[in-house]
């Protein structure tokens, strides 16, 4: 039996720029609003894209799972722990 290796094509530069851009304009936008986060949510994981909560769960591994159950890859959004201590 023969092992074929295929290979991915290579990442687009400004696609990478691009994610990285929204995941840092993410994470800021959850610490700018994180009382009323936390209000609306309560303490949960959420799972956020574009500024707009996406998903929420009180165990990571439920959100990953609701994330999954939607067709959204969990590496394709912010994700972070609600705490009114932040």
């Amino acid at each position: 039996m023969a092992i074929v290796r295929v290979a991915k094509p290579p990442i687009d530069p400004r696609i990478m720029l691009e994610e990285m851009r929204r995941e840092e304009q993410d994470s800021q936008w959850i610490v700018d609003n994180m009382p009323a986060l936390v209000k609306k949510h309560g303490i949960k994981f959420i799972a956020v894209s574009y500024k707009t909560v996406i998903g929420e769960s009180s165990r990571l591994t439920d959100l990953l799972k609701d994330l999954e159950a939607k067709g959204v890859s969990p590496a394709s959004v912010t994700i972070d722990v609600l705490s009114p201590h932040n």
